[in-house]
């Protein structure tokens, strides 16, 4: 089919075409519309072909969301604990595991609830009414019922309700600061294309619906957030998701040898799976996640501090990683305020502070709701010249049109006197004065050079005299939107973190080029601004070569929304964390888009909706403020997981191998049986009954038995009772929740999760304390009534008188003592791993804060006072109270394993250092670049 037919492409023929060619053939259709518009039944023809003209929204069932966080490895362990637990009606473990599983999977939905927020935001900025002409007869119809080929009426203050071409007239003047977060409006006439969502500042003129929905500028940004939000997944998910199978599978397959241990050895099976299940979820991260979030809520407030908020938490530890930052020119770079540099001057007898004066006078002076650069003109006119601008009264003016291109000032001084002043487009106001052909070429030469470095210029003129005099080109101004007072401060801040700026902007080339050089956007002394003609051409050629293309240049112009959304997915293809700034609806695909979305102080509603952090003041030194509260926040969310993995090893191992390795039935006497008998031991076999002690008692756990005792719970594998192990979890992951107030540095580099080196130095910090638990074990074990080892008395118990040899100095340590003093062992070597892990340097190289030296203390003296006074009976493993001097010698053992500990992660970050010190060699120093405008002072 013939495109210049004027008909709608379909099927094959619409596929063959590039998405341009669609849009050419598209247009030309609708713009076949006669002047009396469609007919009704035309109109009911294309609606059913096109659809209404809404946003496709996602449709999601917020319930199954919801739920769908309670089902997955981790929620299942902990229902199954629950429902053990419940069985044998142990309701505190029940109702603690129960409100884990409710935190957990609360914390989890509104963590990942966001793309329809998004959408929502831009469909409230559609237009909810349209005047449409159908049938020659102008009507106001519901927005959404729009076809291609309906004729609209477009007037002062209406939203535009679908993109369309206008129709011949006098111009229009068009706000599209919803879409591109410009302030300025811009002029659009015949035959110009304006866009959805945007608003008529000035005039009135007819147009053609071209596109509707998901065709629009409006749907395109609209299905890139969509599209961006599927296929998000943010990098702090993809770590904990790792790290938590990774210690489920290691911990369920250890566990399930515990359990059959345990079974073996002559647990019944109801009472081996209750204590497996618990050991199962003490040692998998249940609260990795509510610690992790607790810790980026904390950090989020100080982030709300620096002006910066959190739409989404995990966004803080992508920010931490940020290496590229796509940053917008306008009211980012720059103050998104036109100022006016140092004017060209033609006429001799005028100098710069009277071109302004001058300037002033054809300028519209109102005290609210004048034109930007009205405005500004006035508002730079010099201090001495205020009083003689007030005494000029306005006779007539002719505001600023699109077709004349300037505006012009009939005015009187206090003595009456009249003259005419005008000011516009260099071009046309030249074009007035008699002296052009005398001036003509310095003044284009002025233009041209103003125009290639990004100005805006502005010409102005006089008349003195009446309507007769002559016109004389009195000199040029120019106007510039200067960069922050800041910026090149903070450019310099993150050249030295190790983060590339680059511009990313719908502005002119020029322009983008003269911002780049006054901020020194990059270390060159000319940074390398591109249109997107080049990216394009790069992209057609392959993505390796876009790819390139991106890393290379400083920055791009006169950028569309697919651009920037495609710019931050070949960076992110190529491994870098990006981050993007932005105010518009054009923005928030590329927002929604990159690792961390940055919608700046002022952006729209469905740009702050996409991203990931709002800005709440302007400029970019208050990104990089929070990148560096965003590196300590990471620093606290590694340290927490390097520990929560050590703690991990070090009890499901220790389980593990106490289950597999000792038989605590061969040190203790467990039964009235002749047949066992210990190893070494001073009584012969176990029965213990036949002893002369004068009774014939020796039940642990009767009153008034004698020593030597039996120990019932001996004859199962080495554990500890299941209310231990959850006094162990609550006062570990209550201490950890402080880590979130930790004193930290922030690095120098962007970080990254480094998971082999993270997993070895867990696993080191794991392996020590381990070591030291199972040697304390055997120690504990070998100090069984009758094996009276010489290292024994460091338990603090004496055996009875009865038994006692000359020297007086035989000690033993009860069974259910060694499961205290073993609970003990864990508790203060997790708590002090914790100080291991929190430093790359020795643990004193720097004091933790208030609330973890305060948590540690409480946690620590809880566990030791629970030792010391405490008897836990159990139905299986109880638990008694320890003596002073074992509980003094356990703290001391723990000490000097934590030296050993702490040491050996000094000598492990130091190899690491030491093989990757080469990586952050090479920066290179900053070329000074030329010297940029200076504005104009009066």
């Amino acid at each position: 089919m013939p495109k210049s037919e004027g008909k709608p492409l379909l099927g094959d023929e619409e596929q063959a075409l590039s998405r341009e060619e669609q849009q050419e053939a598209d247009i030309r259709y609708a713009m076949a519309t006669p002047p009396e518009g469609l007919t009704e039944a035309e109109a009911a023809a294309r609606l059913e072909r096109f659809g209404l003209n809404l946003l496709e929204e996602v449709k999601r069932n917020e319930l199954l969301v919801f739920l769908s966080f309670f089902w997955g490895p981790m929620p299942v362990m902990i229902w199954l604990a629950t429902i053990v637990v419940a069985f044998e009606e142990d309701w505190d473990d029940f109702a603690v595991l129960l409100t884990l599983q409710m935190v957990n999977g609360v914390v989890g939905y509104f963590e990942e609830k966001s793309a329809g927020d998004a959408i929502e935001a831009l469909k409230q900025s559609l237009a909810p009414k349209a005047s449409v002409k159908r049938g020659n007869v102008f009507r106001s119809l519901e927005a959404k019922l729009l076809v291609p080929g309906d004729v609209v009426n477009l007037k002062l203050g209406d939203i535009v309700p679908a993109d369309c071409k206008l129709r011949e007239g006098k111009a229009l003047e068009v706000d599209q600061a919803a879409l591109t977060g410009e302030s300025l409006p811009v002029t659009r006439g015949a035959g110009d294309t304006v866009f959805m969502g945007s608003v008529i500042r000035r005039g009135e003129l007819e147009a053609v619906v071209c596109f509707t929905g998901g065709r629009t500028f409006f749907g395109r940004a609209a299905e890139m957030v969509n599209r961006a939000a599927g296929e998000q997944q943010g990098r702090f998910a993809k770590v904990m998701f790792q790290n938590t199978m990774l210690l489920f599978i290691l911990s369920v397959s250890l566990c399930t040898v515990i359990f059959v241990e345990v079974y073996d050895s002559g647990l019944d099976f109801l009472e081996s799976l209750s204590t497996v299940v618990v050991i199962l979820v003490a040692c998998i991260p249940i609260a990795m996640q509510i610690v992790s979030t607790t810790v980026m809520a904390v950090g989020g407030r100080s982030l709300a501090e620096k002006k910066a908020i959190l739409a989404r938490l995990s966004a803080i530890e992508e920010l931490a990683g940020m290496d590229i930052l796509c940053s917008d020119k306008t009211g980012t770079l720059t103050q998104n305020k036109l100022q006016l540099f140092d004017p060209v001057l033609i006429d001799p007898d005028v100098d710069a502070n009277e071109l302004v004066f001058l300037g002033a006078l054809a300028a519209k002076r109102m005290a609210s709701g004048a034109d930007a650069i009205d405005t500004v003109i006035v508002a730079s006119v010099a201090e001495k010249d205020r009083p003689r601008l007030e005494e000029y009264s306005e006779l007539e003016f002719t505001p600023f049109d699109p077709v004349l291109k300037r505006t012009e000032a009939r005015v009187a001084g206090a003595d009456g006197r009249e003259m005419r002043v005008t000011k516009g487009a260099t071009k046309v106001v030249l074009d007035l004065c008699s002296d052009k052909h005398a001036v003509g070429d310095a003044v284009m030469k002025a233009n041209d050079g103003l125009a290639s470095r990004g100005f805006r210029s502005l010409g102005v003129a006089v008349a003195r005299g009446g309507a007769t005099a002559e016109w004389r080109f009195a000199g040029v101004l120019s106007l510039f939107d200067p960069p922050r007072v800041d910026t090149k401060e903070t450019l310099e801040r993150a050249r030295g973190m190790g983060i590339t700026v680059k511009m990313v902007t719908g502005d002119q080339t020029a322009i983008a080029v003269e911002t780049s050089r006054a901020i020194s956007l990059s270390a060159k002394a000319t940074p390398l601004i591109l249109d997107m003609k080049e990216f394009s051409a790069a992209d057609a050629k392959s993505a390796a070569a876009a790819t390139a293309l991106c890393e290379r240049v400083d920055g791009f112009a006169e950028v569309y929304p697919e651009h920037k959304y495609r710019i931050v997915e070949l960076l992110q293809l190529a491994g870098h964390t990006v981050g993007m700034t932005g105010d518009g609806v054009n923005d928030a695909p590329a927002l929604k888009k990159a690792q961390i979305g940055i919608a700046v102080e002022g952006a729209t509603d469905a740009a702050r909706a996409a991203a990931d952090i709002v800005l709440t003041e302007p400029g970019l030194s208050v990104i990089i403020d929070a990148m560096l509260t965003a590196r300590c926040i990471f620093a606290r969310v590694r340290n927490y997981v390097i520990y929560r993995i050590a703690c991990t090893l070090q009890l499901v191992c220790f389980f593990f191998l106490a289950c597999l390795v000792f038989r605590p039935r061969n040190f203790y006497c467990y039964e009235d049986s002749g047949s066992q008998a210990i190893s070494g031991s001073y009584f012969s076999d176990c029965a213990l009954d036949d002893l002369d002690d004068g009774g014939g008692c020796h039940d642990y756990e009767e009153d008034g038995c004698a020593y030597p005792y039996y120990y019932d719970s001996a004859k199962y594998s080495f554990c500890i009772p299941v209310l231990g192990i959850v006094i162990i979890t609550i006062l570990n992951d209550g201490c950890m929740l402080t880590i979130a107030r930790d004193h930290v540095l922030p690095a120098a580099t962007p970080q990254n999760w480094d998971l082999n080196q993270l997993r070895i130095i867990a696993c080191v910090l794991g392996c020590v304390p381990l070591a030291s638990s199972l040697i304390l074990l055997y120690m504990g074990l070998s100090s069984a009534d009758g094996l009276y080892p010489p290292y024994a008395f460091l338990f603090g118990r004496k055996v009875p008188a009865a038994y006692q040899n000359a020297e007086d100095d035989r000690y033993y340590l009860p069974y259910p003592e060694l499961t205290m003093m073993m609970y003990l062992k864990i508790s203060i070597s997790d708590f002090l791993t914790l100080f291991a892990s929190r430093t790359r340097g020795p643990f004193w190289s720097r004091a933790p804060s208030l609330p973890l030296a305060a948590a540690f203390l409480v946690a620590t003296i809880t566990a030791t006072l629970i030792a010391a006074y405490a008897n836990l009976p159990d139905n299986t493993y109880p638990m008694d109270a320890i003596s002073s001097a074992a509980c003094a010698f356990v703290w001391f053992w723990n000490i000097g394993f934590f030296v050993v500990q702490d040491t050996a992660k000094i000598v492990l970050y130091k190899i690491f250092d030491h093989y990757n010190y080469a990586a952050e060699d090479g920066a290179a120093a900053p070329a000074k670049a030329p010297p940029a405008a200076v504005p104009f002072k009066a």
